[in-house]
């Protein structure tokens, strides 16, 4: 029997969330272009997740996610910066996803909020980490300078989005460096004298 090995890469990451405290990242990468990544917090609870797939020079982010608990603590900006440091290796140059704020949020303070209140804070979360959000109508009245988008883009699997995201990917400095094996957050290093080498 003939089993094909899957080649998969795996990183503990270590990053300080905007408490100023340490959290921990599970990075796993499978065949070169799955990306699955966790967030812990230094209690070893699960802040949140992402998923993303790279393919032809494009990372198209999948699920992202952070639980109540957690938000509002830096955990999704990890999650961008991540995915821009990771972009660098595969010549990434635009991250994209599709938008549907709506309908993954199942925390009961988010139920209470009106659809138009959850699109505009991810709107706001998306926009503060360098996205653009595309509307489907606008793209169909004047198309877009982002000569990779069709209107194909806008279908996932089954379901029409009404907006996708982009971000070209263009970062010189990154948030992270690698140091023996382990992916470290440079915000570490700023106010404390941490030696890992």
């Amino acid at each position: 029997m003939d089993i094909k090995r899957k080649d998969i890469i795996r990183k503990k990451i270590l990053y300080k969330n905007k408490l100023d405290e340490l959290s921990i990242g599970l990075l796993t990468i499978e065949d070169n272009k799955h990306i699955f990544i966790e967030s812990y917090s230094n209690k070893l609870e699960l802040e949140g997740y992402i998923d993303a797939t790279i393919e032809k020079g494009e990372l198209t982010l999948d699920t992202l996610y952070c639980y109540l608990s957690h938000r509002s603590k830096g955990v999704g900006s990890f999650f961008m910066d991540m995915l821009d440091y990771i972009g660098k290796d595969y010549d990434v140059s635009y991250i994209r996803g599709h938008y549907f704020p709506f309908e993954a949020i199942q925390d009961i303070k988010y139920k209470k909020l009106t659809r138009k209140e959850l699109e505009d804070t991810a709107s706001a979360f998306y926009r503060r980490n360098g996205f653009s959000i595309i509307e489907l109508e606008d793209y169909e009245e004047n198309g877009t300078d982002i000569e990779f988008l069709s209107i194909e883009d806008f279908n996932f699997f089954d379901i029409s989005a009404r907006r996708i995201i982009v971000k070209p990917l263009c970062v010189q400095d990154y948030r992270f460096e690698e140091i023996n094996d382990i992916i470290v957050d440079k915000k570490i290093f700023e106010n404390n004298k941490v030696m890992m080498r």
